[in-house]
């Protein structure tokens, strides 16, 4: 590797960059921790759909908070953009940023389902029965747009070290839109990708807050 560096923060930014999101990682990772042995200790909370929605929720909270705490620790210390803390490898990199991406498009949906069984349990007098007809779906497709997503940034080359994590990046970082910078790569599609897994966060979130 060359000894050349194209991270685009001096030493100092990268510093606080890097531990500034344990902190709040940690939070983040102990309060789903508590949720989700607070439910699994309640055989009645099991049982219903609400509680097991705010189980799967605080489930993939706590590994997206987890590769968050992580930060810049997996990435290749030897990466043309590494920053400060890295002791990684390609490999570590790899699976941090494919858990990442897989993660951040799986929460938002969850937060979704949890307003959707909000918004049908009050139209059904809270009566859980319809909601278990469908309960089911509702798990199973949260999970093939975010699946479908991370393995296609794998194939296509888009997890690299970002700033302060391994994610969707190119190498060098923001090169692909800046014509002053040679990126390694070609990295096709990676706009089109962005733009989509931008857009599907955004809707999302946003049909989640109105109901």
């Amino acid at each position: 590797m060359t000894d050349l560096n194209y991270h685009p923060f001096s030493l100092a930014q990268q510093q606080v960059l890097s531990y500034s999101p344990k902190a709040a990682s940690l939070s983040s990772v102990a309060c789903s921790i508590f949720m989700i042995q607070k439910i699994l200790r309640d055989p009645s909370r099991k049982k219903k759909v609400y509680h097991r929605i705010i189980l799967a929720l605080s489930f993939h909270t706590t590994i997206f908070a987890s590769m968050m705490f992580l930060g810049t620790w997996p990435m290749p210390k030897d990466s043309l953009t590494a920053s400060y803390g890295a002791m990684g490898t390609d490999r570590t990199c790899t699976a941090q940023g494919f858990i990442l991406a897989f993660e951040s498009l799986t929460v938002a949906p969850l937060y979704l389902s949890l307003s959707l069984f909000s918004f049908l349990a009050v139209r059904n007098d809270f009566n859980e029965t319809f909601l278990r007809k469908y309960e089911f779906w509702l798990h199973t497709l949260v999970y093939i747009i975010p699946l479908a997503a991370a393995c296609i940034a794998i194939k296509q080359g888009f997890v690299n070290p970002g700033i302060n994590i391994c994610f969707i990046a190119t190498v060098p970082i923001g090169c692909i839109n800046d014509d002053s910078v040679e990126c390694l790569h070609k990295y096709t599609g990676f706009n089109e990708y962005f733009r989509f897994c931008s857009s599907y966060l955004c809707v999302t979130l946003i049909v989640a807050l109105s109901l």
